[in-house]
């Protein structure tokens, strides 16, 4: 089991999300981002010596042949959107007359 810093681990989900949005951005269809809910399981360790402190970490495992994984949870909320209308698409069309079944 690896810990890794709470902050190195936001700075990886931005730059995931940068990564994202570099490669849609000549897609017509993109997305807008919403609130991003993310959810770590977290060591808490206090340091010793000179400074006394708290620090917090992500737990990571790397180690594949143990069968045991640390999961993460990473909701993001996107919302489609034209890129040329600024607008949500919708989704219909217009028919004459309701087709038969």
């Amino acid at each position: 089991m690896e810990i890794i810093g709470l902050a190195d681990a936001v700075d990886a989900l931005r730059r995931e999300l940068a990564e994202a949005q570099k490669l849609g951005e000549n897609d017509p269809l993109g997305f807008e981002v919403g609130p991003v809910e993310v959810e770590f399981s977290l060591v808490a360790k206090k340091s010793g010596g000179g400074k006394v402190g708290i620090s917090f970490g992500v737990i990571v495992d790397v180690n594949g042949s143990v069968g045991r994984e640390e999961t993460h949870r990473v909701k993001v909320t996107l919302t489609p959107k034209d890129r040329k209308t600024g607008r949500r698409p919708e989704i219909n069309d217009e028919v004459q007359a309701i087709p038969n079944r």
